[in-house]
């Protein structure tokens, strides 16, 4: 399970089922009892890619029974995992604006920006 397919559909189709649309915003919820945030971080995870091999990394909340593995393409569990992701980030506030997500937005702007880029696609 990743954040991306159901956000998208909420984003570029106003959702497609009620059943979606109750996904997505449990996808926010369970976000928020990422280990990170217990520590004091704030999570937004996506699949996202990389300057580096694996050039691509599958953040996910659950895979096979195990909560919050992040992936090479090829399935593999990696030992490093992006916890903010502007994709996601943006997509919440779009969709929810909610105080988790305004709490990423203010405390998190700073970490994903590059003045001399724009923003990053997450850290």
């Amino acid at each position: 399970m990743t954040t991306d397919p159901s956000c998208l559909a909420q984003l570029e189709l106003g959702g497609i089922t009620p059943a979606l649309a109750h996904a997505t915003k449990n996808i926010v919820r369970v976000h928020q009892q990422h280990p990170a945030v217990q520590q004091g971080d704030l999570v937004a995870l996506s699949k996202g890619s990389t300057d580096s091999p694996p050039w691509l990394i599958l953040n996910t909340i659950v895979q096979a029974g195990t909560w919050w593995p992040s992936l090479d393409p090829q399935g593999t569990v990696l030992d490093r995992q992006q916890l903010i992701s502007t994709k996601a980030l943006s997509a919440w506030l779009t969709l929810y604006d909610d105080v988790y997500a305004q709490g990423l937005k203010f405390s998190r702007a700073e970490f994903i920006k590059d003045n001399s880029e724009g923003f990053i696609a997450g850290r």
